[in-house]
């Protein structure tokens, strides 16, 4: 259901959008949030802006404490390793379990963790991710607003199904929070341009016209609207309001020893996997589309440690990424797939396991 804003609230939402620090954007919210209609369709937008706000607040406070050397909060840690892995549930003894299971630091039954993150990392063949066990979800609603607002930081979710709780049911008492959990990275982006209209990268299920006219609303006229995978005109909207958060994860049943995981497709849970710390490497992988190569600075020796890149990337790209001299004294690489040696141009798409060996 779309929101069916009043003109003045589109309006007031450049404003925010437009805004250049967090005083000035959360002024700006406040406004917009009291020309917003209470009905059925503004009920994920108002939740979104009340965790907006709640997000402002702390950066603002979080400025002030930086400048008097008062104690900076866990929330505000940065990422570690090669992304951030968040662990979210209901219940901190499941969420205390899984985060130990997965981590070499264990997490002991302080009060502390109820309340604020908890670091560690996750390791499996030489590639590291940072590992965070978040607060149980439904404590109170400023807790869940830090939550959600934590998680736009995050590149892969493992939620916990709750006891005797459907997958299905879970998943959809998360979408209620504006949490979207999926297999894959699924993400509507709007990139503005000088000019050229409205242009749609990907399967919009909708009429072109009805597109056009709702984001003419919200002041935007040049475009490229990029989906990943589909969408229809409420999705388009969610994306401009920046409603729900699209971040690929899985739900992980701790109620079986080994634990077993779910993948999630179009909103449904798939068949039950058994989870360990390789499983749940190759699905973090697979989400993030990344892939591991290895390299071989002089032909012979294999470092242990793979470089991760994207899926369809080449050996220039694979160069870009290690040092610019690779780039710009490339004559050509030797790769070895499989077994087999084969020489190849700068052009050629890397696959996952390859191992590298570039000749300048």
């Amino acid at each position: 259901m779309v929101t069916n804003l009043p003109e003045a609230a589109k309006s007031q939402w450049k404003k925010v959008v437009e805004a250049r620090n967090p005083e000035q954007k959360l002024e700006e919210l406040k406004k917009f949030l009291s020309m917003v209609p209470k009905h059925k369709g503004t009920k994920n937008l108002i939740k979104q802006c009340k965790r907006q706000m709640a997000k402002l607040r702390e950066e603002i406070e979080y400025k002030k404490r930086r400048k008097t050397g008062i104690y900076i909060t866990n929330w505000l840690k940065s990422k570690h390793g090669e992304g951030r892995i968040s662990i979210i549930g209901y219940e901190h003894d499941l969420i205390r379990s899984l985060f130990n299971y997965l981590s070499h630091k264990k997490m002991d039954n302080y009060p502390f963790w109820l309340y604020e993150p908890f670091y560690s990392i996750y390791e499996v063949n030489n590639i590291q991710f940072q590992l965070v066990s978040l607060p149980p979800l439904g404590i109170k609603d400023s807790l869940d607003y830090k939550i959600y607002n934590y998680l736009k930081t995050s590149d892969f979710i493992l939620g916990i199904l709750p006891p005797n709780e459907s997958p299905k049911n879970f998943i959809q008492e998360l979408k209620k929070k504006g949490i979207n959990i999926s297999s894959k990275k699924s993400a509507i982006k709007i990139i503005k341009t000088p000019s050229g209209g409205i242009r749609v990268v990907g399967v919009y299920q909708g009429s072109y016209k009805q597109l056009k006219n709702l984001l003419n609303e919200y002041r935007i006229y040049n475009a490229i609207i990029k989906i990943s995978d589909t969408a229809d005109l409420e999705a388009v909207e969610n994306a401009i309001l920046d409603i729900f958060i699209n971040v690929p994860g899985i739900i992980v049943d701790m109620s079986h020893q080994p634990p077993r995981y779910y993948r999630i497709k179009d909103s449904k849970a798939l068949e039950p996997k058994i989870l360990n710390k390789e499983n749940l490497l190759k699905e973090v992988l697979d989400a993030l589309e990344l892939i591991r190569v290895y390299t071989s600075p002089d032909g012979k020796e294999i470092s242990k440690k793979p470089v991760l890149t994207k899926k369809g990337s080449t050996v220039l790209d694979l160069a870009r990424q290690l040092h610019k001299d690779l780039v710009n004294k490339f004559k050509y690489a030797y790769v070895i797939r499989h077994g087999n040696k084969i020489r190849v141009s700068k052009n050629f798409t890397l696959m996952d396991g390859d191992v590298v060996y570039v000749l300048t």
